[in-house]
């Protein structure tokens, strides 16, 4: 496509996975356009084959630029004018880089280098960090991809929550990798093929299971799991709490919406007492003021 506003793979193979197994490979389709939809998010569970579609795309895209027949049945490319990815984990001790790190400074190559002709792939995004911290990142990067950037890109990505960007941005569009559970034995099944619309859930319990953990420890998981689900579908309560174990008595003030006598009664020592106590005066004497009003 020399506008490059079509970019179509018609049953789409992993040339190295081909090659290296004796397992039958489960072919996928790619359909995007520029205006509508060249951000696609990929959820699904793990080892469901996000990674090997999302690759398979841009080895097919390599080969078709250098001048090779392609493993796919039909296809129609843009000319691009790089292959930019953010894959894998790894980190750099010796330059003092963890893995979150190197993981952000990939993705801030591709932030600041990708244009209209790039094709972007992204494999996962934001799990070095808190639960909210790494949403919003992953958040952030995949909008200034569709809405600054506007170049095709393949993300990848466990936090379900991204789907709402669909209905957010223009250019956004759902997908994910099957996969079907008996409902007698629970077994996990992974088809492999990629359908239309978010995922409702990673099955990281059922891989969990699958690896060999113990039983105890699977039942506690999804235990967990379902009461993060019941709780509004997010850890974001439990950090808030975590973060407020860990600054109690280090003079952190007390949030906007936050009781100023709750805040302060909470003080774990007589120091922090008084330490919140001026923190919080204008607080409590809004507070003070305001119930005496009440009274009379």
């Amino acid at each position: 496509d020399t506008e490059g506003k079509r970019f179509e793979i018609e049953s789409a193979a992993h040339i190295l996975v081909v090659a290296n197994s004796d397992k039958s490979f489960v072919a996928n389709n790619l359909s995007m356009n520029k205006d509508t939809s060249r951000l696609h998010l990929i959820t699904g569970p793990n080892m469901g084959g996000k990674s090997t579609y999302i690759r398979s795309v841009a080895l097919i895209v390599l080969l078709n630029q250098i001048g090779c027949f392609v493993p796919c049945n039909r296809a129609v490319l843009p000319v691009f004018d790089a292959v930019m990815c953010r894959v894998g984990a790894s980190d750099m001790q010796l330059r003092g880089i963890s893995t979150f790190m190197a993981e952000m400074l990939e993705a801030s190559c591709i932030l600041n280098t990708a244009t209209e002709r790039t094709l972007v792939i992204v494999d996962e995004l934001g799990r070095g960090t808190s639960t909210s911290d790494g949403f919003g990142i992953a958040w952030a990067i995949a909008r200034h991809l569709v809405e600054k950037s506007k170049c095709f890109s393949l993300f990848a990505t466990h936090f379900h929550e991204l789907a709402a960007l669909e209905e957010a941005v223009p250019g956004v569009r759902n997908r994910h990798a099957t996969a079907a559970v008996d409902a007698a034995s629970g077994q996990l099944t992974f088809l492999y093929s990629l359908a239309d619309g978010p995922a409702d859930q990673s099955y990281g319990a059922h891989v969990a299971e699958l690896a060999g953990f113990p039983t105890h420890v699977v039942a506690a998981a999804r235990q967990k799991a379902a009461e993060l689900e019941a709780s509004g579908g997010s850890s974001a309560p439990l950090e808030r709490a975590a973060k407020r174990a860990r600054t109690e008595g280090e003079g952190v003030a007390a949030s906007d919406d936050e009781d100023p006598l709750d805040y302060l009664m909470a003080a774990p020592s007589a120091a922090a007492f008084a330490e919140r106590a001026v923190q919080s005066l204008p607080k409590l004497r809004s507070f003070l003021a305001a119930s005496a009003g009440a009274l009379a």
